[in-house]
Protein backbone atom coordinates (compact mmCIF):
# COMPACT_ATOMS: atom_id res chain seq x y z
CA UNK A 1 0.00 0.00 0.00
CA UNK A 2 1.50 3.40 -0.92
CA UNK A 3 2.21 5.68 2.03
CA UNK A 4 3.40 9.20 2.81
CA UNK A 5 4.19 11.18 5.95
CA UNK A 6 4.05 14.77 7.12
CA UNK A 7 4.66 16.40 10.47
CA UNK A 8 4.63 19.67 12.34
CA UNK A 9 6.24 20.82 15.60
CA UNK A 10 4.05 22.85 17.96
CA UNK A 11 4.91 25.00 20.97
CA UNK A 12 2.65 22.99 23.26
CA UNK A 13 3.21 20.19 25.75
CA UNK A 14 2.20 16.86 24.18
CA UNK A 15 -0.20 16.03 27.03
CA UNK A 16 -2.05 19.32 26.61
CA UNK A 17 -2.51 18.75 22.89
CA UNK A 18 -3.64 15.15 23.50
CA UNK A 19 -6.19 16.39 26.04
CA UNK A 20 -7.52 18.95 23.53
CA UNK A 21 -7.72 16.38 20.73
CA UNK A 22 -10.09 14.30 22.85
CA UNK A 23 -12.51 17.21 22.32
CA UNK A 24 -11.73 17.47 18.59
CA UNK A 25 -15.36 17.04 17.52
CA UNK A 26 -16.09 20.40 19.15
CA UNK A 27 -12.73 22.13 18.72
CA UNK A 28 -12.08 21.67 15.00
CA UNK A 29 -15.31 23.35 13.79
CA UNK A 30 -14.61 26.16 16.29
CA UNK A 31 -11.03 26.87 15.14
CA UNK A 32 -11.48 26.14 11.42
CA UNK A 33 -15.15 26.72 10.45
CA UNK A 34 -14.21 27.25 6.81
CA UNK A 35 -12.92 23.65 6.75
CA UNK A 36 -15.25 21.91 9.22
CA UNK A 37 -18.97 22.67 9.35
CA UNK A 38 -19.49 19.94 11.95
CA UNK A 39 -17.91 16.81 13.39
CA UNK A 40 -20.45 14.36 14.79
CA UNK A 41 -20.07 11.10 16.68
CA UNK A 42 -22.35 8.56 14.98
CA UNK A 43 -21.54 5.08 16.32
CA UNK A 44 -19.57 3.14 18.91
CA UNK A 45 -18.10 4.40 22.15
CA UNK A 46 -16.64 7.87 21.61
CA UNK A 47 -12.89 7.91 22.21
CA UNK A 48 -12.53 4.15 21.78
CA UNK A 49 -11.52 1.93 18.85
CA UNK A 50 -14.54 1.24 16.66
CA UNK A 51 -16.03 4.72 17.17
CA UNK A 52 -17.35 6.32 13.99
CA UNK A 53 -17.65 10.03 13.26
CA UNK A 54 -18.93 12.05 10.33
CA UNK A 55 -17.12 15.21 9.30
CA UNK A 56 -19.19 17.67 7.26
CA UNK A 57 -16.85 20.03 5.48
CA UNK A 58 -17.33 23.78 5.46
CA UNK A 59 -17.37 26.35 2.65
CA UNK A 60 -13.71 25.71 1.70
CA UNK A 61 -14.83 22.35 0.26
CA UNK A 62 -17.36 21.59 -2.49
CA UNK A 63 -20.98 21.74 -1.27
CA UNK A 64 -22.10 18.53 0.41
CA UNK A 65 -18.57 17.23 1.02
CA UNK A 66 -18.18 14.92 3.99
CA UNK A 67 -16.20 11.94 5.24
CA UNK A 68 -17.20 9.20 7.64
CA UNK A 69 -14.25 7.67 9.44
CA UNK A 70 -13.84 4.80 11.87
CA UNK A 71 -11.20 4.76 14.58
CA UNK A 72 -9.13 1.61 14.21
CA UNK A 73 -6.88 2.07 17.23
CA UNK A 74 -6.37 4.61 19.99
CA UNK A 75 -3.35 4.25 22.27
CA UNK A 76 -3.60 6.70 25.14
CA UNK A 77 -0.15 5.86 26.53
CA UNK A 78 1.60 6.34 23.18
CA UNK A 79 -0.71 9.22 22.14
CA UNK A 80 -1.45 7.54 18.80
CA UNK A 81 -4.71 7.40 16.82
CA UNK A 82 -5.40 5.44 13.61
CA UNK A 83 -8.53 5.69 11.50
CA UNK A 84 -9.82 4.76 8.08
CA UNK A 85 -12.44 6.28 5.84
CA UNK A 86 -15.65 4.30 5.34
CA UNK A 87 -17.68 6.76 3.24
CA UNK A 88 -17.19 10.02 1.36
CA UNK A 89 -13.88 11.87 1.50
CA UNK A 90 -11.10 10.23 -0.47
CA UNK A 91 -13.30 7.22 -1.26
CA UNK A 92 -15.65 9.55 -3.12
CA UNK A 93 -12.65 10.76 -5.15
CA UNK A 94 -11.84 7.24 -6.38
CA UNK A 95 -9.55 5.80 -3.73
CA UNK A 96 -10.47 2.31 -2.51
CA UNK A 97 -8.77 2.83 0.85
CA UNK A 98 -7.53 5.84 2.83
CA UNK A 99 -6.07 5.35 6.31
CA UNK A 100 -4.32 7.78 8.62
CA UNK A 101 -2.27 7.54 11.79
CA UNK A 102 -1.40 10.48 14.02
CA UNK A 103 1.26 10.21 16.71
CA UNK A 104 2.21 12.88 19.24
CA UNK A 105 5.91 12.82 20.08
CA UNK A 106 7.03 14.99 23.01
CA UNK A 107 9.99 17.26 22.24
CA UNK A 108 11.21 18.30 25.67
CA UNK A 109 8.70 19.68 28.15
CA UNK A 110 6.98 22.33 26.06
CA UNK A 111 6.92 21.12 22.44
CA UNK A 112 5.34 18.30 20.52
CA UNK A 113 5.94 16.82 17.09
CA UNK A 114 2.70 15.74 15.44
CA UNK A 115 3.55 13.00 12.94
CA UNK A 116 0.98 11.88 10.37
CA UNK A 117 1.22 8.75 8.21
CA UNK A 118 -1.26 8.22 5.38
CA UNK A 119 -1.78 4.92 3.54
CA UNK A 120 -3.94 4.73 0.44
CA UNK A 121 -4.96 2.52 -2.47
CA UNK A 122 -6.85 3.11 -5.67
CA UNK A 123 -6.93 5.40 -8.67
CA UNK A 124 -7.86 8.64 -6.93
CA UNK A 125 -6.10 11.97 -7.55
CA UNK A 126 -2.89 10.97 -5.75
CA UNK A 127 -0.77 14.10 -6.24
CA UNK A 128 -3.54 16.52 -5.27
CA UNK A 129 -4.58 14.42 -2.25
CA UNK A 130 -1.02 14.12 -0.98
CA UNK A 131 -0.43 17.86 -1.42
CA UNK A 132 -3.68 18.65 0.41
CA UNK A 133 -2.77 16.40 3.36
CA UNK A 134 0.85 17.59 3.50
CA UNK A 135 -0.25 21.23 3.58
CA UNK A 136 -3.60 21.01 5.33
CA UNK A 137 -2.73 18.82 8.32
CA UNK A 138 0.10 21.07 9.60
CA UNK A 139 -1.98 24.22 8.93
CA UNK A 140 -4.89 22.82 10.91
CA UNK A 141 -2.66 21.92 13.84
CA UNK A 142 -0.96 25.34 13.75
CA UNK A 143 -4.46 26.85 14.05
CA UNK A 144 -5.15 24.56 17.01
CA UNK A 145 -1.82 25.62 18.55
CA UNK A 146 -2.74 29.31 18.18
CA UNK A 147 -6.12 28.68 19.79
CA UNK A 148 -4.64 26.81 22.73
CA UNK A 149 -1.88 29.37 23.29
CA UNK A 150 -4.45 32.17 23.44
CA UNK A 151 -6.85 30.30 25.74
CA UNK A 152 -6.39 28.63 29.10
CA UNK A 153 -8.30 25.50 28.13
CA UNK A 154 -7.06 21.90 28.31
CA UNK A 155 -4.31 22.61 30.85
Amino acid sequence: MPTFDTEVVLDLPAKRLWKALKDGNTLFPKIAPQVFASVDHVDGVEGEPGAVRRINFGPAAPAGSFVTEKFDSINYGEMTVSSFEVEGGHLREGFTSWESTMKLIPVGEDKVKVHFTFDYEGPGPVDASIAQAEEGSPQLFKALEAYLLSNQEYL
